[in-house]
Formats: C-alpha cells, sequence, structure tokens
C-alpha cells in the first residue's frame, strides 16, 4: 500500500528528474564547449536512473507518473529564450545552476512536508538532492 505521502514525494522526485533531463536535453545541443557536453551527458544518465526508480515505484503501486506536459513547454521556451542571446558555456552553467537551486528546493519541501513518507522514498529524494549539490559545483567551474 502506497501513502499519498509516498505518491508526493515519489511523484516530486520523478518529475525533478524528469524536469532535469528536459532542461539538459534542451541546452547541450547550443553547447559548444566538449568537457560541459560530457559532464551533462553524465547528468542525463544519472538523471534518468533516479527517474526511471520513481517511476517504477509508482507503478509497481498501481500509480501512473504525474504528466508535466505544460510545464515542459514551458521549460523548453524558457531555455529556447534565455540562450538565443547568449550560449556561452558560462550562462548555461549559470542556468543549470539555477535549475538544480529549484530542484534542491522543491523536493526538500516535498521531504519536509511529508515525514511520513517511507525511508526508501525519501532516500532516493535525498539521492536526488545530493546529486543536484554535485552538478551545482561542478558547474560553477564553467561560470
Amino acid at each position: 500500500m502506497i501513502t499519498n505521502a509516498d505518491r508526493e514525494v515519489l511523484g516530486e522526485t520523478y518529475r525533478n528528474a524528469t524536469m532535469a533531463v528536459e532542461s539538459i536535453y534542451s541546452v547541450i545541443r547550443k553547447v559548444d564547449d566538449e568537457d560541459l557536453a560530457l559532464d551533462l551527458n553524465r547528468q542525463v544518465g544519472k538523471f534518468v536512473a533516479i527517474s526511471d526508480k520513481a517511476e517504477d515505484e509508482l507503478l509497481k503501486a498501481g500509480h501512473w507518473p504525474p504528466e508535466y506536459a505544460m510545464g515542459k513547454v514551458a521549460l523548453k521556451a524558457g531555455i529556447m529564450r534565455k540562450t538565443m542571446r547568449d550560449s556561452s558555456c558560462g550562462h548555461i552553467a549559470d542556468m543549470l545552476i539555477q535549475g538544480n537551486t529549484k530542484g534542491i528546493i522543491e523536493t526538500t519541501k516535498i521531504l519536509n512536508e511529508h515525514p511520513s513518507a517511507k525511508k526508501t522514498y525519501c532516500e532516493m529524494a535525498e539521492e536526488l538532492i545530493a546529486f543536484e549539490q554535485k552538478n551545482i559545483e561542478r558547474m560553477k567551474e564553467y561560470l
């Protein structure tokens, strides 16, 4: 049995990781720096792994992962607008730092709102937060 708290934590973990993948896919074609492109490809792999784990847990419990179609459209439009004038490594790194920071904040809020969520689901969300913190430190090198 999956509780509402469990669904919220898994849903946010899934949403956060999925949106990170969408963000990276939207900017990576504008990246000329090979090191940054490699870093971003590595990030995609980890975000996909976390997203897949959260999705699997939701599906096992008989729940479809939340759909964020409008959020994805807005995300892509925002990235396109922000990179039209400036697609430098520093600007892209700054955008990704902001995205990771937002992901950390939103996931932390969900964890704090749902302390009764299953420990393994909370650990999955905490793994995502830790990964995003590492990404921020890595992206600082490109500023």
